[in-house]
């Protein structure tokens, strides 16, 4: 990791945890909102799924990288840091998806894309 394309790709992971954050923000208030008697659809819980699945990943890109890293390497503390935050994310995102799942009023069936539904109507 210690080229520029190493540093887009810190800067990069960093991106996806602050968008991930948000998205674990969401969930957090859903969740919340839950508690005090919202009901909420299976599309939150599935969107929930997804981040927890995207954490993941990150996860297990870090632990790759980590691997990778000579000892005593800089980025190691940064690596960490990262870590530490999608470990937090995760535990959060999951304490969400527990309360959502729960609580679920209606099966939402997924969206069709346009692209999808032509490609089923054209079988």
């Amino acid at each position: 990791m210690a080229g520029s394309s190493d540093m887009n790709n810190i800067a990069e992971m960093h991106e996806a945890l602050d968008r991930l954050s948000a998205e674990v923000d969401r969930f957090r208030i859903a969740a919340f909102a839950t508690r005090s008697g919202e009901k909420p659809s299976s599309r939150m819980v599935g969107a929930a799924d997804d981040v927890h699945a995207a954490l993941m990943n990150m996860l297990e890109e870090l632990d790759t990288s980590f691997s990778d890293l000579q000892p005593g390497h800089p980025d190691f503390s940064i690596l960490l840091t990262a870590q530490t935050k999608a470990l937090g994310l995760l535990e959060s995102v999951s304490n969400s998806h527990d309360v959502l799942a729960n609580f679920v009023a209606e099966e939402v069936a997924e969206p069709i894309t346009i692209y999808r539904a032509s490609r089923i109507a054209a079988e």
